[in-house]
């Protein structure tokens, strides 16, 4: 989830080169609505900035309904209360921008590994 067209395209790229299969949304809300659409996710990568429903919130908003979700969020702005905060809900993982493919592809097989430990 990211508000940035180009970045989202890079990063669902990034993903894809990873072998995992994305779907981009463009905020929160836009989020949401393509979920109902998906049914199920395994990991959530999402912008921590951004108009209307923030990555926080969004993330916030899909633990109550799947608790345990393993996030990534990816900001420009160092890391902060937002992820430290969410480390408390389940497997987190922070990754700043601008990243390496390497880095955000690290991160988001992290978070599935810990989700899966327990």
């Amino acid at each position: 989830v990211e508000d940035k067209a180009a970045v989202r395209e890079l990063t669902s790229r990034i993903l894809r080169d990873g072998g995992y299969h994305t779907r981009g949304a463009t905020d929160g809300l836009d989020a949401l609505d393509v979920l109902e659409s998906l049914g199920e996710i395994d990991v959530l990568v999402t912008d921590v900035v951004m108009p209307g429903l923030d990555g926080r919130a969004l993330a916030d908003e899909l633990r109550r309904r799947r608790p345990g979700l393993p996030v990534v969020f990816v900001s420009g702005y160092t890391e902060d209360y937002v992820v430290e905060s969410a480390r408390d809900d389940g497997a987190t993982a922070f990754v700043e921008k601008p990243f390496a493919g390497a880095e955000l592809l690290e991160a988001v097989r992290r978070v599935l590994d810990e989700a899966a430990a327990g």
